[in-house]
């Protein structure tokens, strides 16, 4: 048995007890090995009505965040840094400056020139860690004071992403779409992979590079 079918079969044995236990799974499981595609298949609850088909495209909701730190790290490994340390040495001393470090000066832009003192305590490492301390005042407007001091404690915070893709947008200088275009999904050969950055899924699905998108999945 070569190593391609071994590892196809015990994936499959995984997958089964899963299923078994998670008898209403609703998704798409697909078992590849370097570039080849062992096993593919899709499912739906017992009682829905239908069954995504396969090459279906989702929503991926929060996962997004995974794909958001590892374009941090390499907009931050492609900056020009004139230090003699690394470039592991360089992204640590990143990772913990504020974040005010990384606008280029457009920090009133990007705060409606109310620009919050927490710029200068909070670091890319607290927003990863979702340790930052910022809370939100309404759907729309961080508060200007802060919930804790950062570090201190874990509060799961979605807005503090949304303030990487802007530092990202502000180190690489163009929008964090194309710029996931370029470093991650054109590389890792992600060809119906996109970054929808605002709209409804129905108003998403409406778009020719979305037509695939696989309704009432996430």
């Amino acid at each position: 048995m070569n190593a391609a079918n071994s590892m196809k079969e015990k994936i499959l044995s995984v997958i089964d007890s899963a299923l078994q236990e998670y008898s209403n799974m609703h998704g798409e499981i697909a078992v590849a090995y370097e570039k080849n595609i062992l096993w593919h298949h899709s499912f739906s609850y017992n009682d829905a009505p239908w069954v995504a088909p396969k090459n279906s495209q989702y929503l991926i909701g929060s996962i997004t965040k995974q794909f958001t730190a590892v374009a941090l790290l390499k907009a931050l490994e492609d900056l020009d840094d004139k230090s003699n340390k690394d470039a592991h040495e360089n992204i640590i001393d990143a990772l913990h400056k504020p974040i005010s470090s990384f606008f280029n000066h457009n920090l009133n832009n990007i705060f409606n020139n109310e620009v919050p003192s927490w710029v200068g305590c909070v670091s890319l490492h607290h927003l990863l860690t979702h340790t930052s301390g910022i809370k939100k005042e309404n759907e729309t407007r961080l508060s200007s004071e802060l919930d804790f001091e950062p570090g201190k404690k874990f509060c799961y915070l979605n807005a503090g992403y949304v303030l990487i893709g802007k530092i990202i947008e502000s180190i690489v200088g163009y929008s964090i779409e194309t710029y996931f275009k370029d470093v991650l999904f054109v590389p890792s050969g992600m060809q119906v992979t996109y970054f929808p950055r605002s709209g409804t899924p129905n108003q998403i699905k409406s778009k020719d590079q979305f037509n695939k998108l696989a309704l009432g999945f996430g």
